[in-house]
């Protein structure tokens, strides 16, 4: 019996070990095209907002290659950064302003997947919050 528990104990320690050498990540894991699916809310109710980033490997997208669009309809250009926070945890925080917007969009806190082509955050901004995923889409 205490064989098998041993045992349980070892591979355990194993599998925690493998989990946390995946999850380390690395600035460059946010280069790429992702498709950004976010939902909020401000003072005049509930919105949705999709966007297509282009993020460089230093973790900046820019005006001329990244765009969203909101439930209004409104079409815009989006630039910022996503910048890594805590590498053991793939977490990033950052920031997005649209152009036709006025408020800068805070991202407070957003984990990268172990398999490095997904993300969830949450975010602020004055008056309002949201969260939001990413998708790898190149």
């Amino acid at each position: 019996m205490r064989a098998v528990l041993c045992a349980a104990a070892v591979v355990g320690v194993m599998l925690g070990g493998i989990q946390d050498a995946d999850a380390a990540c690395s600035q460059a894991d946010v280069a790429g095209v992702w498709a950004s699916y976010t939902v909020g809310a401000d003072v005049r109710g509930d919105y949705w907002l999709q966007c297509t980033l282009r993020i460089a490997p230093n973790g900046k997208f820019t005006a001329s290659s990244s765009s969203c669009i909101a439930s209004s309809g409104l079409k815009s250009a989006a630039e910022g950064s996503l910048t890594l926070a805590n590498a053991a945890t793939c977490a990033f925080k950052g920031g997005i302003v649209l152009t036709k917007g006025t408020a800068e969009n805070f991202i407070n806190h957003a984990t990268l997947a172990f398999d490095k082509n997904t993300a969830e955050g949450i975010g602020t901004f004055e008056g309002g919050g949201f969260s939001f995923n990413l998708v790898r889409i190149k």
